[in-house]
């Protein structure tokens, strides 16, 4: 652990010099001041989320840049738990200390700069631990050809757009930006005489031109009843902000089937595995074949730093994995290095990986006719679709990214 009063590893310099006086016993700074260098600093260092998390005698400070945890500072517990308390009474929760999790939110403007930000709490044995996600609207502002896509498969995507029907489901785990996929979706469609409509747990992005519901059990409000009444407004397009249980998963469909448009998320490894989620939430090969357009999985990579990254043959362990998943010929490839403007990781920013699968005719038929996901995937690769190792090898010959991310694809 750092000392309080050291210099922690960057980023995190304007928090430092902020803690240093936070921390003096003459006119110290407030919570508040502390807290709004913290934010600073988060957002200069494109940090997705702060973890707040409480240890014996002290806090550790770390966020999470380009997926991955930085140490930033710690605090001894007092000043810690003060810092948790500014969060939680601005986000709208109980200072005091609390006996199960809550989640709260507010907004804020710094640097030009509007952001929402989640608040997460929980009880743990050492104290409590907060989780801040921030969400800058300029990440909602993202068009579709900034992803990361190939052009062969945003022409895909872009052809789907042109003659939008059915349901359109993006599938990965959490934080594989599916969220910020399906609103790029949206700008690049032209709305202006469209209804949208979204209903999602809970709202991430506030955006424009579509009419948002959030899911509140408190109110009666869930998925599949949120669903129901969205479906009594008249829509052109639905954004469901994810498929969690079999009742919403049928009404979705059958509204897809009956000429809505319905853009929505499942956490599935694969295109594949869509199909075999969907079927284990009880819907029949019919439901699907007949109201599925178009699946995308996706993961998110680090790009490599461009001031840094160097051309290096792949270590042994590297080179015998892509002598497992097939690469004949190993190659020399872009590597992480780490320099002062990559705070020493070798990366800045992530983009994209993408299996990007149209349901053609071919498709339809397979899944009418109950195929396993070995079969769908043979299709999909007949058909032209390229896997996501394939794309993310191709991220790696173009310079993109490295052979080490692609191996956390899992894929």
């Amino acid at each position: 652990m750092n000392d309080p009063k050291t210099t922690p590893k960057q980023p995190g310099v304007r928090f430092n010099a902020a803690l240093q006086k936070y921390l003096q016993d003459e006119n110290p700074l407030s919570a508040e001041e502390c807290a709004e260098e913290l934010l600073a600093d988060a957002l200069v260092s494109r940090t997705s989320d702060i973890h707040l998390d409480p240890h014996q005698d002290n806090v550790l400070v770390r966020f999470r840049v380009d997926g991955s945890l930085v140490e930033i500072a710690s605090l001894d517990a007092e000043h810690g738990s003060r810092l948790i308390r500014f969060f939680k009474t601005n986000s709208g929760l109980d200072p005091g200390t609390q006996i199960g999790p809550e989640d709260g939110h507010y907004e804020f403007e710094m640097d030009g700069q509007d952001v929402d930000l989640r608040v997460s709490v929980a009880p743990c044995l050492t104290g409590e631990k907060a989780t801040l996600r921030l969400l800058p609207r300029s990440r909602l502002q993202m068009g579709l050809d900034e992803l990361g896509l190939a052009d062969e498969d945003f022409t895909k995507i872009t052809d789907w757009i042109n003659s939008t029907n059915g349901m359109f489901l993006v599938t990965g785990p959490t934080g594989s930006g599916k969220t910020t996929t399906l609103h790029s979706l949206l700008r690049h469609m032209d709305l202006g005489n469209r209804c949208v409509l979204s209903i999602e747990d809970p709202v991430e992005y506030r955006a424009d031109g579509v009419s948002q519901i959030e899911v509140d059990p408190s109110r009666h409000l869930t998925l599949a009843s949120g669903l129901r009444s969205a479906l009594r407004l008249d829509p052109d397009f639905i954004l469901l902000g994810e498929i969690r249980d079999g009742e919403s998963a049928k009404i979705a469909l059958e509204a897809a089937g009956t000429g809505h448009v319905f853009l929505t998320t499942l956490h599935s490894r694969s295109a594949a595995g869509a199909v075999s989620m969907l079927r284990n939430l009880d819907l029949t090969n019919h439901e699907i074949a007949t109201s599925m357009s178009f699946i995308i999985a996706q993961r998110l990579v680090r790009t490599l730093c461009p001031d840094c990254k160097e051309k290096a043959p792949p270590n042994e362990s590297d080179a015998r994995w892509l002598s497992r998943m097939g690469v004949e010929k190993v190659e020399t490839y872009w590597q992480a290095k780490g320099c002062e403007k990559c705070f020493n990781t070798g990366y800045i920013d992530r983009t994209g990986v993408f299996e990007v699968c149209p349901f053609d005719e071919s498709v339809y038929d397979l899944v009418l006719s109950a195929c396993d996901e070995a079969a769908l995937r043979k299709q999909f690769r007949e058909s032209g679709v390229r896997s996501l190792f394939q794309d993310g090898m191709d991220k790696v010959r173009d310079g993109i990214t490295s052979v080490a991310e692609i191996r956390k694809l899992g894929a």
